[in-house]
Formats: C-alpha cells, structure tokens, sequence
C-alpha cells in the first residue's frame, strides 16, 4: 500500500511538470515561482501521506503483536512428559471418564423421579444407574477411578444415602465456573513409577461490558491431577473441581 501510494504521487508531479511545459510551449504565462511553490507542494504531500502511511503499517503490526503474544505457562511436572500418543489418549479418556463421576456430586446424578424420599424439605430421588443399587456396590464403581480416600470424602456429606437398602442422591445442582474460557490439557507419566499426573492448564476470560462479548485475560492456572495406573486403567489420587 505503501509503494503505491509513493507511485501514485510520483505519477502525479510528473503529470504536473509535463502539463506545465506544454503551456510553456503554447505560450502561455506561467511563472517559474509558481510551478516551483505547486511542485514543491505536491512533493510535501507525498511525503506526509506516505509517513502517515508508514506509522499506521508500524502501528498495526504492533497492535497485532501485541494480540498474538504466546501466554507463558509454567508447568511444574513431576514426571516425565508422554511421547506415546496412544497412551496419553488412554489416560486422558480415563480422566473425562472420572470427570463424568466427579460430576455426580454436583446434581449431575442420574436419577428415577418415580423413587422420591423427603427429608427436611429436601427432595432424594433414587439413583438410576446399571449394577449399582446400593452404597457399597456405588463405593465398588467408583473405586475403578479413584482412590478410597477421595471416595470417602466425597461420600461424608449428605449427598448420597441409602434408604431400606436402595441408593438415593439429593436433588440438587451447582453452576459452573464463568471464568474458564476453555482447558488444555498435557500428560506426564513415569512408566517405572505406574504413577503420573495430568496437568490441567485452565485458560481465564472476562466480561467486556462496552462490546458486550468474552475475552481471554491471559491469565492460565495450571491444577495437577495425579493418578496412579492399575489394571483397569488411570485411578486418580488428586482430582480438584474444574467447571
């Protein structure tokens, strides 16, 4: 755009000074100073516009730099990165599995509404999954995924109990987390170990109130979720909320 517009202008004087020395030619009166003032005019102009040109190409391009900057993550890994693309794919479908469990304890659970105990104005629903009807045999599933010690944890509220022998889960749910743009995530795992860790790198957004849309803050936590590998697959040890 640049050198076409430094075109453009040249095009133009020399239009100027051959117009001029045909009515030199014709006779006309035209005066040196003048054509010298009109010449050095449009060389002024060609000039500005092309500075102008050129600080709005900088300006741009800084601009653009300043949008495309990569984010610095800081990962600190206590294993080995997985170069097996089969196995980190093993591993990270484990993880979505779990997080499909995880979310149970959130309102997510499947229910029955044809099975409904009341307690203290709050309603139980029996919990409608296959093979699992009571809390031991719920205990025994979660185990492929996670450790006793989660589970137990978990399980120390009041969200799931089990009355005349049949599991039942609270009807309730939580929103989730507006802040979370999207989450990537990146596998360790040490093959002598059987032992890894998934690092969650969790991409923050904002509001913007005069346009109205989201926008990446540049801000990424980064959460670990460590697991150990069994025979059924990844059992995680570590398992923060993320949503």
């Amino acid at each position: 755009m640049v050198r076409k517009k430094i075109a453009l202008h040249k095009r133009l004087l020399c239009t100027f000074v051959i117009s001029t020395m045909l009515l030199a030619g014709c006779g006309k009166d035209v005066s040196e100073s003048v054509e010298s003032t009109l010449t050095e005019s449009i060389v002024e102009e060609s000039k500005e516009a092309v500075s102008k040109e050129e600080n709005s190409v900088e300006t741009s391009a800084e601009s653009d730099a300043e949008e495309e900057a990569p984010v610095e993550i800081n990962i600190e890994a206590h294993y080995p990165p997985v170069e097996d693309s089969a196995l980190k794919d093993e591993i990270l479908s484990d993880y979505e599995e779990a997080y499909q469990y995880w979310w149970w304890f959130s309102g997510t659970a499947p229910m029955n509404s044809d099975y409904v105990k009341e307690e203290e104005n709050c309603n139980y629903y029996a919990f409608d999954y296959p093979g699992i009807t009571t809390l031991d045999e719920f205990k025994k599933f979660l185990k492929t995924r996670f450790t006793d010690e989660i589970i137990e944890s978990k399980l120390e509220g009041d969200f799931f109990k089990e009355y005349d022998g049949r599991l039942y889960v609270l009807d309730a749910a939580r929103g989730s987390d507006i802040s979370i743009d999207h989450v990537d995530y990146e596998v360790y795992y040490d093959n002598d170990k059987n032992e890894g860790e998934i690092a969650a790198l969790i991409y923050r957004q904002d509001f913007d109130d005069k346009t109205g849309e989201t926008y990446l803050t540049g801000v990424v936590d980064v959460e670990y979720i460590r697991f150990t590998m069994e025979d059924d697959g990844a059992v995680f040890n570590t398992f923060p909320t993320i949503w």
